[in-house]
């Protein structure tokens, strides 16, 4: 049983492990844009735009969450708190993605041996990254907001859902590339690495980290 006493260390807990999670995410994005072996599904889209405009990742990312906002409202019919709540997500993860791409240049990848294990590390941060913002049920990235949205709206299976997201991120990819630069960017060995592995790690993640989630969990922000 929680008391107010230790109410408020699991309450700090439980915000540091989503905001962790938040970060590790964030690196794990920008190191598969570092392999040169594909990024990540979700990625793709804001990849191609930010390697064919002006805009940076973080700007182009920012701009896809901003249009998963509003389809999830169209959905929904109606604005709620949770999916408002989004729009400063939104904002302040497209900062970090820039800030941790300046941070990460340093990362060049040198022969596909080196590459490959740059892939590794980067499915790993992605899959736990998400494990550990997702299981703290706060503030949903938008694209994951729109997949549950999918879900609840035409009632279909959460994974489904999820899959037909990301394969509509990389299909809009590869149109946009063979239409503008006519040549694929952000589409390889990586990306279909990442739809293979890191929903198979990101199981396995929360298997192992299911006694700190449930403990951190206990304590309730605004009833959740």
């Amino acid at each position: 049983m929680v008391t107010q006493r230790s109410r408020l260390p699991l309450l700090l807990g439980r915000l540091a492990f989503y905001t962790a999670g938040q970060l590790i995410l964030c690196i794990g994005i920008i190191l598969n844009t570092k392999t040169g072996l594909g990024v990540a599904p979700i990625n793709s889209l804001p990849y191609l735009v930010s390697e064919t405009s002006s805009l940076t990742l973080g700007q182009a990312t920012t701009i896809l969450y901003l249009l998963c906002i509003i389809a999830q409202c169209l959905m929904l019919r109606k604005i709620r708190l949770s999916v408002l709540l989004q729009l400063p997500f939104s904002y302040v993860f497209g900062l970090l993605i820039d800030l941790f791409d300046r941070l990460l240049d340093v990362v060049q990848p040198h022969g596909l041996l080196s590459a490959a294990a740059w892939l590794a590390v980067a499915v790993v941060c992605v899959a736990l990254g998400v494990t550990m913002a997702v299981s703290m049920d706060l503030v949903a990235s938008p694209p994951d907001g729109t997949v549950q949205t999918v879900s609840q709206v035409y009632r279909k299976d959460f994974g489904l859902s999820k899959n037909l997201f990301d394969i509509l991120m990389v299909s809009l990819s590869i149109l946009g590339g063979l239409l503008f630069p006519h040549r694929l960017i952000g589409i390889g060995t990586g990306t279909i690495v990442n739809a293979l592995l890191v929903g198979r790690f990101a199981g396995l993640f929360r298997r192992k980290l299911a006694g700190v989630i449930e403990t951190l969990k206990s304590a309730k922000i605004f009833g959740v």
